[in-house]
């Protein structure tokens, strides 16, 4: 039987993690099962990772210097502000698409399961990696001019918008046990995403209020209707 190389070894071990952690919570899961999920010895895994610490570590590390690339590309390509939070929302979906476990693993961060020794260092870390990226964005918009009816929002509201809204369809969708993530159309996201932002912009209601008063009254007119 041919020896696995290091790399598949690696993402081996992350991917294994990965599930393992967003299953069951980082305080539930030991470097035992990562090592038996991932078919190598727990000698083996401390040669890749001197901790489940350092293992978590790299798992973000990883993930978000790719989004701080993609959006460090978009930047660079000075598209006006309209067609930039377009494609933003396009990457952004396809990346949670793609990357759907970790992407659980990342929201994992605000509930309960984040809890213990570990966590507030790993916050701040990721708290950093979230400024560079909200940062890059925003000064793209910024450059790019907010005109119409962006002019409503800061850049840095458009972005924080847009990852909130993101999670919140990902979640959505993934509680729908019959709807297949890869089956949805970005462009419905993309559509969805552009309306719901110029209607919040529109609407008659204090600024940091408007997208989730709009979201709130959209959720009473379903329940109505029910």
């Amino acid at each position: 039987m041919a020896r696995r190389s290091k790399d598949v070894n690696r993402a081996l071990i992350l991917d294994s993690a990965m599930e393992l952690i967003a299953k069951n919570g980082y305080n539930k899961v030991s470097m035992d099962e990562i090592a038996a999920r991932s078919g190598i010895t727990k000698r083996t895994l401390y040669k890749y990772f001197p901790s489940k610490y350092a293992l978590l570590l790299h798992i973000f590390e990883h993930y978000l210097k790719a989004i701080y690339d993609m959006s460090t590309l978009r930047a660079s390509r000075m598209l006006p502000a309209e067609q930039f939070v377009q494609e933003m929302l396009r990457e952004l979906f396809h990346f949670s698409t793609k990357n759907f476990t970790f992407m659980k693993l990342f929201w994992m961060l605000d509930s309960s399961e984040a809890e213990g020794d570990a966590f507030p260092a790993l916050k701040e870390h990721i708290r950093l990696w979230n400024s560079n990226i909200l940062q890059v964005s925003a000064g793209a918009l910024r450059r790019a001019g907010m005109t119409g009816w962006f002019a409503n929002f800061t850049p840095e509201e458009v972005v924080e918008m847009t990852s909130a809204l993101n999670k919140g369809m990902m979640i959505q969708l993934n509680k729908d046990r019959q709807l297949n993530l890869n089956s949805v159309k970005s462009e419905r996201f993309v559509h969805l995403f552009m309306g719901l932002l110029e209607l919040a912009a529109r609407a008659d209601v204090p600024k940091p209020k408007r997208l989730a008063a709009l979201l709130a009254e959209g959720d009473e007119d379903s329940a109505g209707k029910a």
